[in-house]
């Protein structure tokens, strides 16, 4: 799918991918967001401290990019990409792995939040054009925001999707629709 030409179409988009993976969660008893049931000993609990550090990190680069200041790269010396994100994603994981899940939560929805009012404040003149901003960003402005927010939110639904395929009934299938989480 190419990418959102207009701002409308970049909130859409994430809007869509958000509300996708919100009616998934609503499915899952609280109780089960925190069993390590998904890759790699991870709980949904855990994809979602994951995905927010992630939402904070982009809206944070893109602030800074604003006003005209760079932000540090996560890459260590010598450290190639993919090694940079096991590292910072297993960081994540223990820094939030006790906390509770309603805190894990709100700060998520704090965080979209956090999203949505950055990409709504984005000047339409920086989005159709965003080199002076990429500059100071040292990437490409819509890959970043995508990948930290709709195709984020799109992975890691489906990654939960396909466990609630394999060990829970489907809406309307018998499931104790009082045991969902509101």
């Amino acid at each position: 799918m190419a990418e959102p030409e207009t701002k409308a179409a970049l909130l859409a988009r994430i809007a869509g991918e958000h509300k996708q993976l919100e009616q998934t969660l609503d499915r899952i008893p609280t109780a089960q967001l925190v069993e390590p049931r998904l890759q790699s000993g991870w709980s949904v609990k855990d994809v979602l401290a994951h995905i927010t550090w992630w939402e904070r990190r982009m809206v944070q680069l893109v602030q800074g990019a604003l006003q005209g200041q760079s932000t540090s790269p996560l890459t260590l010396p010598g450290e190639e990409q993919e090694a940079t994100l096991d590292r910072i994603n297993l960081q994540v994981f223990n820094d939030n792995r006790e906390r509770p899940v309603d805190e894990i939560i709100a700060e998520r929805q704090s965080s979209y939040g956090q999203v949505i009012a950055l990409v709504d404040a984005l000047p339409d003149a920086t989005l159709a054009d965003p080199t002076d901003l990429e500059a100071v960003l040292g990437r490409p402005l819509i890959p970043l925001i995508a990948g930290d927010t709709y195709e984020h939110y799109r992975e890691h639904n489906d990654t939960i999707m396909a466990w609630l395929a394999e060990t829970m009934p489907t809406p309307g299938g018998g499931a104790d629709e009082s045991q969902a989480r509101s």
